[in-house]
């Protein structure tokens, strides 16, 4: 294992396509991005081993759409603006129509929104 120490804003190359950029030091957590193509995929290795059903591969963190929530694969959408249509009432359907997603879709930046506010409570 390759171990480097890196600031806020420094990054880290992969090969010829695969960026890590440090964005964030705060609190014991550090924030990253990766700059990669669409085809590559990248998980966060906790989920890995959980059933297949309930990993986030719907969901992906892309620092040049936003930096503080994943977006929905292959769209700008990000799981903090579903999450708050659903909280303001907006039905499923309607928002699949309105973002050209889908219902699992919806389902995943739920999850996602409801487990980050839970380790916010627990910090």
């Amino acid at each position: 294992m390759l171990v480097l120490s890196r600031r806020p804003l420094e990054r880290i190359s992969i090969g010829d396509d695969i960026e890590i950029v440090v964005l964030e030091v705060a609190r014991g957590n550090v924030r990253i991005g990766v700059h990669a193509p669409r085809e590559t995929p990248i998980h966060r290795s906790e989920l890995l081993g959980r059933d297949p059903h309930k990993i986030n591969l719907r969901l992906v963190w892309d620092p040049l759409v936003c930096d503080d929530s994943p977006v929905v694969r292959n769209t700008r959408v990000t799981a903090s603006v579903v999450a708050d249509m659903v909280r303001k009432g907006h039905a499923f359907a309607e928002i699949t129509r309105a973002f050209g997603i889908t219902i699992p879709d919806v389902r995943e930046c739920l999850a996602y929104v409801h487990q980050a506010h839970e380790g916010e409570d627990r910090r």
